[in-house]
């Protein structure tokens, strides 16, 4: 599985129908089990974002559907970037 990270910036109708946070990100953690996704963690987020959702996906179509998941539970928009662990990125440096 691929590690993700989806940013979303929230409306202000979003931050009113989003209710209880805990149940919001509650519900969106088994939205997403159901999608073969697990989340390693969820922030809050001061910023430009408002939220923040790191979790693994086994594909990029999971990954979208993470993120629009999130949009119209949140009422936001999302923006999704592939992450690459340190340790896998450092073995495609060019050697000299």
């Amino acid at each position: 599985m691929s590690k993700y990270v989806t940013l979303v910036r929230l409306s202000a109708q979003g931050m009113v129908s989003m209710g209880d946070p805990k149940k919001a990100y509650d519900e969106m953690v088994e939205a997403s089990t159901r999608m073969g996704i697990k989340v390693i963690g969820g922030y809050a987020m001061l910023g430009p974002y408002d939220l923040m959702v790191l979790y693994d996906a086994p594909s990029e179509t999971a990954a979208a559907g993470m993120a629009m998941t999130l949009c119209a539970r949140m009422n936001g928009q999302a923006e999704t970037w592939t992450l690459i662990a340190a340790e896998d990125f450092g073995k495609l440096a060019v050697k000299k």
